[in-house]
């Protein structure tokens, strides 16, 4: 997101390969509830064949989900309550689960703990396909799962629990799953802290004509330039700063253009 002023600010959404790190395309939307109509238009600006699409709840509308199986993509959406009626049956079907110890129920399970950073992380992956029971199913092109995660975070002596679900045409196991919906974060770790904090995108006063994508485009350009010359112990924004302060720092940078490999 882009800020352009108290009165009028610009969203861009953005297109993000998380294998590779890279910005593959943006769309402007004129309100954040605009996300609903730029997701579909960002869809046909790029090749999603056979890719996995990853999208947050505000992309969970069956048309998003038509759009994506139409031009030969999977789909691995998160469910929140601008989806009441599935979000509420994908709710109870898991309690239910749970009570019985998932016995009987087609349901596979991982279970992945994590520590590092003064905090311990686990988190259960729980996905079933046996969607028969499932009245809504038919609206939602090719739905053939269903995905809980419930997160544990332990900081001292302090647990927080909070659980997400998430819809998929894929056929996946546990670990496809979670590795599928832990990449979705890569986005907001790669490119949306780095605008934010890095490059100051939301404290932006650009709003004239083109000039907010104009300059999200370049940001994003010199984004990805110090993201292939990181290496030692200097981060982003300190090349970023270095390359402010040193022309022939900066034009080092833009050198590694000529040095990739097409």
């Amino acid at each position: 997101m882009n800020g352009a002023s108290r009165k009028q600010k610009v969203h861009l959404v953005s297109a993000w390969d998380s294998s590779r790190s890279l910005l593959l395309g943006q769309v402007k939307a004129k309100e954040k509830s605009n996300e609903i109509t730029a997701i579909p238009e960002l869809l046909d600006s790029i090749d999603i064949h056979n890719a996995t699409i990853t999208i947050d709840a505000a992309g969970c509308q069956t048309d998003i989900v038509e759009k994506i199986r139409t031009c030969g993509g999977n789909y691995v959406i998160a469910l929140k309550g601008n989806q009441g009626t599935l979000l509420a049956e994908a709710e109870n079907f898991f309690t239910q689960a749970r009570e019985v110890n998932y016995e009987g129920t087609h349901c596979a399970s991982l279970t992945i703990c994590e520590k590092g950073h003064g905090r311990i992380e686990e988190r259960q992956v729980i996905v079933t396909h046996e969607l028969d029971w499932l009245d809504c199913r038919t609206k939602w092109k090719d739905l053939n799962s269903l995905i809980e995660v419930t997160s544990k975070r332990t900081v001292k002596d302090a647990t927080t629990e909070a659980k997400r679900y998430y819809i998929s045409n894929l056929r996946a196991t546990p670990e496809q799953a979670a590795r599928f919906i832990r990449s979705h974060w890569c986005i907001e770790n790669h490119l949306h802290w780095n605008m934010d904090v890095n490059f100051e995108e939301d404290a932006s006063l650009a709003s004239v004509g083109h000039a907010p994508e104009n300059l999200g485009t370049l940001k994003r350009l010199a984004s990805t330039l110090i993201r292939i010359d990181l290496g030692g112990i200097r981060g982003t924004a300190d090349r970023r700063r270095r390359a402010a302060w040193d022309d022939s720092w900066t034009l080092r940078l833009l050198s590694r253009i000529f040095q990739l490999e097409l």
